[in-house]
């Protein structure tokens, strides 16, 4: 349960969906949380356009286009939601290669 972070800092230190869940989980009730990693994340919230299941749609729409427009795409819609840079969640691999959140 989170009752043991209430009111306190907490580190998480990963970069994969495991870390990501726990990190939103924890800071319901932490006074703050930081999440901890080497190299950035891709953090695309979980929902697509029209509420499909981002996976579902990834799979299904975009596997046959070219890998480049393909990140362009999530590229975009990442740093639609949060500015990547401003987090200090920048990454130099390309969505494809790299952690999505």
């Amino acid at each position: 349960t989170n009752e043991q972070f209430i009111g306190k800092k907490v580190v998480v230190v990963g970069a994969g969906n495991s870390a990501g869940d726990a990190a939103a989980e924890i800071a319901q009730v932490a006074s703050q949380v930081y999440l901890s990693m080497q190299d950035g994340a891709w953090v695309l919230p979980r929902l697509a356009q029209a509420g499909v299941p981002r996976d579902m749609m990834l799979r299904r729409v975009l596997m046959n286009m070219p890998e480049v427009v393909v990140n362009r795409i999530i590229k975009g819609e990442a740093n639609t939601r949060l500015s990547h840079v401003n987090y200090g969640l920048a990454c130099r691999a390309e969505p494809l290669k790299h952690s999505v959140m």
